[in-house]
């Protein structure tokens, strides 16, 4: 370009244009192009554009001037581009470095916020003070940053810290350095607080002091907790230096010496500096035995294991005098660990010598009180322990001169010792006998009853000078009283649960029998239809049943306690069972809207060994009980065998989703007449026997009944265990299939032509048996008395007599025993309304075939008196 402007308008508009376009080019690529710019224009412009060059003087200066002016140029136009270059790095820098600082500076102020920790700044030359937001929050004062008068600042320092915060910050400001102190300040609430402050002076061109700043940080918790510690090492110290008659050893785990008190420095006779950090066998190293290191290992192992070790030992003083010390070690733990032990030791070897001393002066005193065969003590005029015979020392276990040191209160019991002074100062003012029952510690620690009297001996100015008394062992008579009134606590405590347990059978038999009752009433006193009259007597006769169920459970329950129910074992098919009692309770959970449903695994046997009708009891009593509280949801049984160490074991589970039971209830859950609550027995009823008579019944089973979970409002998990035994002898399950067979015949007609006499004295009974009897085409004829039906019966073949025990005249006892004196054979069924085992036995032992309890249902009377019959019958043609 620059040729072409030098041939058009001259060398001079060449040039100019030479340097415009050299220094472009040094700006915008640097001086590199620059100068290669500026060479190739000069080339150009000698050789091509006029004047062209030539060898003159003058041609050379002007080249050498364009020379040197382009690289001017350059040299400018590239320390121009380089100080551009370095501004712009220079700002990137600084934004870098803002953007860095911004960062630093919300971390140290989060840093500074996290623990309890703030910035001030104050101008001493306006006289005002900055707070960062984090102080601000200390204060208690609005949460940002804040500018206030310095006087604010030192209006928050407490009044007696005030003197010594001015004089460090003025210390501070004198010598142009930084302080540190802590003080307490004042919150915006009145509350204080202690910080630590720690500051220093900002200076300004001059190198005079225009501000001071600093941070504060909240450590009110800290030092309340150095107080603490030290309120705790306090008094441990001065409780550890007043001990000044024992040694207290503080020993780690290998038994060295940590810390000891004065009293040990004293025993011993060792320094601080002499004691501390050595074994404590060095210290008494010439002691009289040469085992001191094995023995003081093995005191530390028993005290380790067995949390104690007392003993006495003879040591030696660092003068070499010996002395015999009474020593107690503990391990000292923490969180369960030991870290070291503490030793007790103190020096009695004066004690020692006094008793030696006292023993030989009273020698004959004693000796002569000891023939005395009660136990025998002299007292001060001050009620102190003077003496003290062998039986009293014997029975206490103390020698003469602990008694003589420790006095009445460690011997008798501690409730008596005030009420016993008081007792004895009365007698000692009126100058009387004194007497007093009171509880004497024996050596084995317990106490007994002992009657002490003591006597006043007066001296010659009529002053006691010492008392004489007694003690005399009245255990057994206290015992007796004690028996006494505990069999009357026992009697009225007997007596409230039975006023309590007749109150709850009143109430569990009235219900049913109100229903009973007024039914029956209903159907007496008006006329209803067939359906409603149906529908009557079922009601009464669901509630005659639950009535029998609760006299069962009682009777029962009784039999059990007394221990005379017997067990009779039998094949049982559980699925049968199971089936039959979750059918009969059907209803009562279908009128409550609940399901009921039952699983048995295929490990449960088809058949087992036990008692089909105290299983039957236990699980009527167990799955009646979920569905009595379940409201809504369902019941669910399931039964499986399980394995464990006695054997195979059978489980039946019964869940439901009841009401549940708290944990307190659960513990008296199996009591008899318990209930969860009071509540609960008023809303659900029940006698509170039905879960104890089941926990007895499967414990007699050799099994259990235990609350598996249960919790209000989560429903509740039993478990019935009983064991899986063998299958009973073929006998018995031919038997039960004898039973069975007879069992399923239809219920009509059953008893054609069979002559029956029924020896019954209530009216009502005879009705009900007659009604039942002749449905089955018996032909019936009644005794009121037993003395009739011994009458009847010798007057008329009957096939089969059914004899009430108690009727007037002559019961069923006495006249069953008659009959059978005079030769009647045929069957004899007994019917008693008393269910125990020793009415029954007593039954059949007056020669009953059978025993029948009140009430009874028809149908198993008619089976009984079907099969007796048939055998009768069979015996007869044999």
């Amino acid at each position: 370009m620059c040729f072409f402007v030098g041939y058009l308008f001259g060398a001079k508009a060449a040039t100019i244009l030479l340097f415009l376009c050299v220094t472009v080019a040094t700006l915008q690529l640097g001086a590199a192009t620059g100068i290669l710019a500026a060479l190739t224009t000069i080339i150009f412009n000698v050789l091509y554009i006029d004047p062209r060059f030539q060898s003159s003087s003058r041609a050379v200066i002007d080249t050498v001037v364009m020379i040197i002016t382009a690289s001017v140029l350059i040299w400018q136009a590239h320390a121009y581009r380089a100080s551009k270059r370095e501004q712009r790095r220079v700002s990137l820098r600084a934004q870098k470095s803002e953007r860095n600082f911004k960062e630093a500076e919300e971390r140290f102020h989060s840093a500074l916020a996290a623990a309890h920790a703030g910035i001030y700044r104050l101008d001493l030359k306006f006289g005002t003070a900055f707070r960062n937001a984090s102080l601000n929050k200390i204060f208690g004062l609005m949460d940002k940053e804040a500018v206030f008068p310095i006087n604010d600042f030192k209006m928050r320092i407490h009044a007696d810290d005030q003197p010594r915060v001015d004089q460090a910050i003025g210390r501070m400001i004198q010598l142009k350095s930084s302080f540190s102190e802590q003080y307490r300040v004042y919150r915006a609430d009145g509350s204080i607080l202690w910080i630590k402050d720690r500051g220093t002076v900002i200076l300004d061109e001059r190198g005079e002091v225009e501000a001071v700043t600093g941070t504060m940080v909240d450590i009110t918790d800290l030092v309340q907790a150095e107080e603490s510690l030290h309120r705790s090492q306090e008094q441990f110290r001065v409780l550890i230096e007043s001990i000044k008659d024992y040694g207290l050893f503080l020993l780690d785990l290998d038994g060295n010496i940590i810390s000891w008190n004065v009293g040990a420095e004293r025993i011993t006779g060792f320094s601080d500096c002499e004691a501390i950090g050595e074994h404590l066998s060095t210290i008494f190293a010439t002691t009289m035995t040469s085992d001191l290191p094995d023995r003081t290992r093995s005191e530390l192992r028993e005290a380790r294991e067995k949390g104690i070790w007392q003993g006495e030992r003879w040591h030696a003083r660092k003068n070499g005098t010996y002395f015999l010390a009474q020593e107690l070690v503990y391990p000292l733990q923490r969180s369960g660990e030991v870290y070291g032990y503490a030793k007790v030791m103190n020096d009695i070897t004066l004690r020692k010598k006094a008793e030696e001393s006292l023993r030989h002066s009273e020698a004959r005193f004693r000796q002569l009180l000891e023939a005395i065969p009660q136990m025998v003590f002299t007292a001060t005029p001050k009620y102190s322990f003077d003496f003290a015979n062998q039986r009293w020392l014997d029975y206490t276990g103390l020698s003469q001169t602990q008694i003589t040191r420790e006095g009445w209160s460690t011997l008798f019991e501690p409730s008596e010792v005030a009420e016993t002074t008081q007792i004895w100062k009365a007698a000692s003012e009126l100058k009387s006998a004194f007497s007093h029952e009171l509880r004497i510690r024996r050596a084995d620690g317990s106490y007994r009853w002992h009657l002490c009297r003591a006597f006043p001996i007066l001296d010659a100015h009529g002053q006691i000078s010492e008392w004489f008394g007694t003690h005399t062992d009245i255990e057994e008579q206290k015992q007796l009283q004690n028996e006494l009134l505990r069999a009357k606590q026992e009697a009225e405590e007997v007596s409230q649960m039975k006023s309590a347990f007749l109150a709850t059978v009143s109430h569990e038999i009235r219900t049913p029998l109100s229903a009973i009752i007024g039914f029956s009433r209903l159907l007496v006193e008006e006329s209803w239809s067939e359906e409603k009259m149906k529908e009557f007597a079922q009601i009464s006769l669901r509630n005659g049943y639950a009535l029998s169920r609760i006299i069962d459970d009682i009777l029962d329950l009784s039999k059990v306690e007394a221990g005379k129910l017997e067990i009779a074992k039998s094949d049982i098919s559980l699925q049968e069972l199971l089936s039959e009692v979750v059918e009969s309770l059907s209803v009562k959970a279908m009128e409550k809207g609940i399901g009921v449903s039952y699983r048995i695994e295929d490990t449960v046997p088809e058949t087992f060994l036990s008692d089909p009708v105290r299983l039957r009891q236990i699980l009527i009593n167990i799955i009646g009980n979920a569905i009595k509280f379940t409201v809504e949801g369902e019941v669910q049984v399931s039964v499986q065998a399980e394995q464990k160490d006695i054997g195979r074991t059978l489980a039946i589970y019964v869940k439901d989703t009841g009401c549940g039971i708290s944990e307190p209830n659960a513990q008296n859950l199996f009591q008899p007449f318990q209930q969860a609550d009071t509540s609960t027995s008023r809303k659900y009823g029940g006698t509170g026997l039905g879960l104890a008579l089941s926990r007895k019944l499967s414990q007699l089973l050799g099994g259990n009944v235990i609350l598996l979970h249960s919790a209000p409002s989560e429903g509740s998990t039993f478990k019935v265990e009983l064991p899986l035994l063998a299958k009973a002898p073929q006998a018995k399950r031919v038997n039960k299939r004898v039973e069975g067979a007879t069992a399923a015949l239809p219920m009509q007609a059953r008893l054609t032509g069979m002559r029956i006499l029924v020896a019954e004295d209530a009216v009502d009974t005879q009705l009900l048996i007659r009604q039942i009897l002749q449905r089955q085409g018996a032909e019936i004829d009644f005794a009121d008395n037993g003395q009739q039906a011994i009458e009847r019966a010798e007057s008329k073949d009957y096939d089969i007599i059914l004899m009430d025990i108690q009727m007037p005249v002559c019961d069923g006892y006495q006249a069953t025993r008659t009959l059978r004196s005079r030769a009647f054979s045929k069957p004899i069924i007994g019917l008693s309304a008393h269910a125990m085992r020793e009415e029954h036995d007593k039954i059949l032992a007056s020669g009953c075939n059978e025993h029948l309890a009140k009430p009874f249902d028809p149908k198993r009377l008619v089976d009984l008196i079907e099969v007796l019959g048939a055998r009768s019958s069979e015996s007869v043609k044999a």
